[in-house]
């Protein structure tokens, strides 16, 4: 409990709105990971012998993977997004295009137009997961932005 109340939450800090490059995902997962080590009392040659996996090892500690709690910030972010006026800077920033369709030479490797794509574009392998059809089905006929207005739904 004391990690969920102090450290996840220093942890993912402005995780939702920055730019995550693997890099930092990776970092972030791997200080996570020690984490849960030490909460369960395995050690790294413990985990690599018995092949534990970061799911297994999450499970264990009672919590779910670093990589999960960032997906759901980010999700719950978009849904605030979505949900703002169309005039509000933030909107606009996320939603806006350049006049070609395309950036020239030396773009970013990762925005967060980018991640906000991949994290939609897996959504509804997630539903799947959790065994949503429901949702999957509201998602495939009216689109994700509808899908925000329902604030439990997107939850």
């Amino acid at each position: 409990m004391a990690f969920k109340a102090f450290v996840l939450p220093v942890l993912l800090y402005q995780s939702e709105c920055a730019v995550m490059t693997p890099a930092h995902i990776s970092a972030m997962s791997t200080f996570a990971n020690r984490c849960y080590r030490t909460m369960t009392g395995t050690t790294w040659g413990e985990q690599w012998s018995q092949r534990i996996t970061k799911q297994q090892l999450a499970s264990k500690a009672h919590m779910r993977t670093c990589a999960s709690y960032l997906k759901e910030r980010a999700l719950s972010w978009l849904g605030h997004l979505a949900r703002m006026p169309p005039g509000r800077l933030p909107r606009i920033a996320l939603f806006a295009v350049m006049e070609d369709g395309e950036r020239g030479r030396g773009q970013p490797p990762t925005t967060a137009r980018r991640r906000m794509h991949g994290l939609l574009t897996g959504l509804p392998q997630d539903l799947t997961d959790a065994k949503e059809p429901e949702l999957q089905t509201r998602l495939a006929t009216k689109g994700w932005i509808s899908l925000t207005d329902d604030r439990e739904a997107w939850r």
